[in-house]
């Protein structure tokens, strides 16, 4: 995915996906995971850091395929939830010439203090990753 196709996909998640919480996450393959947004669309967010073909977008698999297709040893995706599962999406960003996106949200800690986290999702081929980094307010 070049650069400027990245721009367009963040500006249509930011605008699709602002406001709505993190469901469960689920590993559909070593480096892939789709989560439930609750879309009045009923689309999932996927998101992949394979090398191979890194990307993120919208699919319409069915929630329930994807539950059984998960693999629930992983031990990255219940991390994934830990951070991010009930946390409200404030904005999906991209960094500029970069194939960078950044997913920050915010929710509340264990003891009721607002924290901020954020998924940054590197698509940059054989060098993809997933970063999660959490914030805490006081």
């Amino acid at each position: 995915m070049n650069n400027q196709n990245l721009e367009q996909l963040s500006a249509e998640l930011d605008s699709a996906l602002r406001g709505r919480r993190f469901g469960r996450f689920y590993s559909v393959a070593p480096l892939t995971f789709i989560t439930d947004l609750n879309l009045p669309s009923k689309l999932l967010l996927a998101i992949s850091a394979d090398p191979i073909a890194p990307r993120i977008h919208l699919t319409n698999r069915r929630l329930r395929d994807v539950e059984k297709a998960a693999d629930k040893s992983s031990v990255f995706a219940a991390s994934l939830r830990r951070l991010l599962q009930g946390m409200e999406l404030l904005s999906v960003s991209k960094y500029a010439n970069d194939r960078v996106l950044e997913l920050t949200g915010r929710t509340l800690n264990d003891d009721d203090r607002e924290s901020t986290r954020t998924l940054i999702v590197q698509l940059t081929g054989r060098s993809a990753n997933l970063f999660k980094i959490g914030r805490a307010h006081v």
